[in-house]
């Protein structure tokens, strides 16, 4: 399910130019269309020769995809209700978060195991949970913050192709921190996505420089032709 997951990642960036465009009106060049290609090429050849794919699996990591790419357009949607404030966003965000989460602890039964866990184990254990809730709690509004502020910034879009590359570091961090295997396929995987990440940052460049050029060319006769009295015109006075 891990590599199912990945190949989830890999969905996501299709849909999210889909609803980009659906959504937001923001059409995608051929380039960076390219670009998007690539990076979901890369993903399908790193897993897809390592995975027994399942029908639920497949079926969930598709709804996986469909709801990450949509949670990108609602922050960007939603930005303009809070004067683009990321970090308003990222606290009503966690706040909701914490009304949609309360309910479904009390419906998995985790209350009575930690009820349990506390009895027997003692207070000591509440302490050790409660730092690692401070800790990974504090770092998870970072996160959430700098992928907001990136969105804010950017496009949804360029959020899940930076997510994309991020994949590619957690790969060789895993090689070399814990001894992980990078197959062929895997390897291929990452020489790909880095290429489409490569190819879409220089598609982006090429639209910001096209956007910047002058955009008043004289197309008319008329336009040559004031041109022209208006240099006639200073000769004169020079002349004088």
């Amino acid at each position: 399910m891990g590599q199912l997951e990945n190949i989830a990642r890999g969905l996501v960036l299709p849909f999210t130019v889909i609803f980009a465009y659906c959504l937001l009106g923001q059409p995608s060049s051929k380039l960076v269309l390219s670009a998007c290609f690539v990076v979901f090429c890369g993903f399908y050849t790193g897993v897809t020769s390592e995975v027994n794919v399942s029908t639920r699996g497949v079926f969930f990591g598709i709804v996986s995809s469909i709801t990450t790419s949509v949670h990108a357009i609602v922050i960007k949607k939603s930005l303009v209700a809070v004067n683009n404030s990321s970090i308003d966003l990222v606290y009503y965000n966690n706040i909701l978060s914490f009304l949609a989460c309360t309910p479904i602890v009390f419906m998995s039964g985790e209350i009575s195991e930690v009820i349990e866990k506390l009895s027997v184990d003692g207070i000591e254990v509440f302490y050790s949970f409660l730092f690692a809730a401070l800790v990974t709690g504090f770092f998870g509004f970072l996160v959430n913050l700098a992928g907001f502020l990136q969105i804010s910034k950017t496009s949804p879009t360029t959020h899940m192709i930076s997510g994309a590359v991020r994949g590619v570091l957690q790969t060789l961090i895993g090689y070399f921190a814990f001894n992980d295997t990078i197959t062929t396929g895997r390897l291929a995987g990452i020489v790909l996505i880095l290429g489409g990440g490569a190819l879409y940052t220089w598609a982006k460049d090429k639209e910001m420089q096209d956007k910047a050029k002058p955009t008043y060319i004289p197309m008319t006769q008329q336009d040559v032709d004031n041109d022209d009295d208006g240099d006639d015109e200073r000769n004169q006075v020079g002349k004088a």
